[in-house]
């Protein structure tokens, strides 16, 4: 096998481990079985040094991402502003991160905008490099476990309008502590 196919399917397969980590959770059939659905594994089946024996019940757990082994609640939080400058769509955290998970926004007029945090430092775009709308538009970024930006520590999260035009939706964050 070349090596960039190699280098493919080793960075496939990782993040292939990295959603099912933040996708599935296992549960202790004795005490949470709500939701749970058997899974039936051959006590031979190795996969990536996993072996699995007997009756494995998951289930899909959306009320928490893992974050090495902690869990992490996801908020979510509406976005409704008109004015031009800086737009502050969630506070600082005192000692930690905001990482955003996902955002959907609708735009109602020509403007031009970029993310940025608190302390000054563009996060997603720049005061050079703008995302640009010629004409009333959406703007998304869909879910990623892993998040697409985040602030620096204790810095809020701002979306920075050059022109005025209303912005209407919904984003997704954790707190990285």
């Amino acid at each position: 096998m070349p090596a960039r196919a190699f280098t493919f399917w080793s960075r496939t397969l990782a993040m292939a481990d990295l959603l099912l980590q933040s996708a599935v959770k296992i549960v202790d059939p004795t005490t949470d079985t709500a939701g749970a659905a058997v899974l039936n594994t051959t006590p031979s089946s190795t996969t990536y040094g996993l072996v699995a024996k007997g009756d494995v019940k998951i289930r899909l757990a959306t009320d928490y991402l893992v974050n090495g082994t902690v869990n992490t609640l996801p908020i979510r939080k509406i976005i409704a502003f008109n004015s031009t400058g800086n737009n502050i769509i969630q506070a600082g955290l005192p000692s930690g991160r905001i990482r955003l998970l996902k955002i959907w926004i609708r735009i109602n007029a020509a403007t031009n905008f970029y993310f940025r945090d608190g302390g000054g430092s563009a996060v997603f775009g720049s005061a050079t490099y703008k995302i640009i709308f010629a004409a009333a538009g959406t703007f998304a970024l869909g879910f990623s476990p892993i998040g697409w930006f985040q602030t620096n520590y204790n810095s809020d999260l701002i979306i920075n309008q050059s022109t005025t035009a209303k912005f209407s939706g919904n984003f997704s964050y954790v707190e990285i502590i």
